[in-house]
C-alpha cells in the first residue's frame, strides 16, 4: 500500500509424508538356505528407509509383528522415536531364537497387521510392507483394500531360493519344526506342482498390492537385498 504498486507473495505448503514401515518378524522369516535371514532382510530394509524418511524431515511410523503380537508406532518426527522403533525392532529378532507358542492365533499376524495400519486413520501417506506373505489370505486382502483407499501402499516380498524352487538334491525329508514329510524318490513331478504353486500365490499378492499403480518388489536372501532394492524403486521414479 505504501508503494501503490501491487505485489505477489507466493506461498507453497510444507508437504508432510507420513511413511509407516510394516515388518514382518514371524518365524517363518528365521529361514535362509544362502547368505542372510529373511527377517535380517526385512530388517534391514525397514533400517534404510526408517533413515531415510527422517533424513527427507518426514514422519515414520511402524507396524512389527511377529507370531505373538502386533506393535502399533505413530508416525513422529524425532529421532528419539526412530530409535525405539528400531530397538524393538531388534528385540522382536532376537525373540525369534526363543520358542514360538504352538498355539496359532485365530486371525494370522498379517491381517492383524494390515488391519492395525488400515485402522490408524492415516491419509495420504505411504505404507511399505515387507514380509514374506505367509497366510496372506481374503481377510488379508480385504485390510489390504481399506488400507489403499487413502494410501499408496507398496509391497516387499522376501523369500529364499528354496521357497521358489526345489532343490534337484532336495532331502529325503522336509520338516517345519514340527512334523516331518517324506518325499518321493523321484520327486521331479513334485518340484514342478510346487514351483508352479509358489508362483501362482506370488502372482495374486503382487495383483493385490499393484492395483494401486506402485511398485512390487521381490528380494531374496542372497545378500544382495539392499541394493535389489534400491535399484527396484529408483527403476520405478525413472518410469513415473
Amino acid at each position: 500500500m505504501r508503494t501503490r504498486n501491487p505485489m505477489i507473495k507466493v506461498f507453497n505448503d510444507e508437504k508432510d509424508l507420513p511413511v509407516v514401515l510394516v515388518i514382518d518378524q514371524r518365524s517363518s522369516m528365521l529361514f535362509s538356505t544362502v547368505d542372510t535371514m529373511k527377517s535380517v532382510v526385512a530388517a534391514e530394509i525397514a533400517s534404510l528407509c526408517a533413515w531415510q524418511v527422517v533424513k527427507a524431515g518426514d514422519r515414520i511410523g511402524a507396524v512389527l509383528f511377529n507370531d505373538r503380537e502386533v506393535k502399533w508406532f505413530p508416525p513422529k518426527r524425532s529421532k528419539m522415536h526412530l530409535g525405539q522403533l528400531l530397538g524393538d525392532m531388534v528385540n522382536l529378532n532376537k525373540e525369534l531364537f526363543d520358542n514360538i507358542d504352538s498355539d496359532s492365533p485365530q486371525t494370522s499376524p498379517i491381517t492383524q497387521s494390515l488391519e492395525k495400519a488400515a485402522k490408524s486413520k492415516i491419509k495420504g501417506g505411504l505404507f511399505i510392507v515387507v514380509s514374506d506373505f505367509k497366510g496372506f489370505d481374503e481377510d488379508s486382502k480385504l485390510a489390504l483394500r481399506q488400507l489403499q483407499r487413502h494410501n499408496d501402499v507398496v509391497g516387499v516380498l522376501v523369500s529364499d531360493p528354496l521357497e521358489k524352487q526345489l532343490d534337484k538334491d532336495m532331502p529325503k525329508y522336509l520338516s517345519n519344526g514340527n512334523e516331518q514329510l517324506q518325499t518321493p524318490k523321484h520327486h521331479s513331478t513334485l518340484a514342478q506342482k510346487y514351483a508352479s504353486v509358489i508362483k501362482a500365490k506370488t502372482e495374486r499378492i503382487k495383483t493385490d498390492f499393484g492395483s494401486g499403480g506402485l511398485p512390487f518388489v521381490e528380494l531374496t536372501t542372497d545378500g544382495n537385498h539392499i541394493h535389489h532394492f534400491q535399484q527396484a524403486l529408483s527403476v520405478e521414479v525413472v518410469r513415473s
